[in-house]
């Protein structure tokens, strides 16, 4: 009687001849199928996962505004120590080689500013900073805008109360430091001449003789 030899399936023939490996590759994906077909038998979709906040805190917009904030909050210490005339304050904040230009175009070192201050010959009655615009590089952030201030220089008060400004903030082993300083007066700028040519005056009449006034 003749034996036939049974001959098993290909993809059986090749599980039986795989390594360890593939086996458990294979099983993983016939687990991966099993459990969508049942994810999809009962109508359920599997929920996305979260984005991670630290991610989306760390984007370069982020990183702006909070820049922005802390600055904001500087400069906000800083005018309220210009209009109080808060010497202390205003040494711990500004850069030991700051510039101070002022209106006058005085150029001063950081003693000399704070001592006009400390002496009384420079005094703030109002100082604040109503439009500010910051371009922020790295360590070193630039605040233009408009300064509305009250101050006296020398028993003088000084001739405007609206200014144009720029000040340059350095960041030096972690803390924001004042390091220059530059205000313009506000003004209408002049009037052009005008274009149309004068028309001349009319000549004078001749004044009258000594001999028509019979002198």
């Amino acid at each position: 009687m003749e034996t036939r030899r049974r001959t098993r399936p290909t993809h059986i023939r090749r599980f039986a001849h795989a390594g360890p490996s593939t086996v458990a590759a294979a099983a993983a994906v016939v687990a991966v199928a099993a459990v969508a077909a049942v994810w999809a038998s009962a109508g359920c979709r599997p929920e996305p996962l979260p984005v991670s906040s630290t991610a989306a805190t760390h984007s370069p917009q982020a990183d702006r505004a909070a820049r922005e904030a802390e600055l904001n909050a500087l400069n906000k210490r800083l005018t309220a120590a210009y209009e109080a005339n808060d010497v202390a304050t205003l040494e711990q904040m500004l850069a030991p080689d700051h510039i101070h230009n002022n209106v006058f175009g005085m150029r001063m070192d950081k003693d000399t500013f704070l001592q006009d201050i400390r002496s009384g010959v420079l005094v703030f009655e109002r100082y604040d900073t109503p439009e500010i615009q910051w371009f922020i590089y790295h360590d070193v952030a630039i605040a233009t805008g408009v300064i509305e201030a009250v101050a006296y220089r020398g028993g003088n008060r000084v001739p405007s109360t609206s200014f144009t400004f720029t000040r340059v903030f350095a960041k030096r082993a972690g803390t924001w430091e004042v390091l220059l300083f530059q205000n313009t007066i506000i003004r209408p700028p002049p009037v052009a001449p005008s274009s149309q040519p004068s028309s001349p005056s009319p000549p004078s009449p001749p004044s009258p003789s000594s001999e028509a006034l019979g002198q």
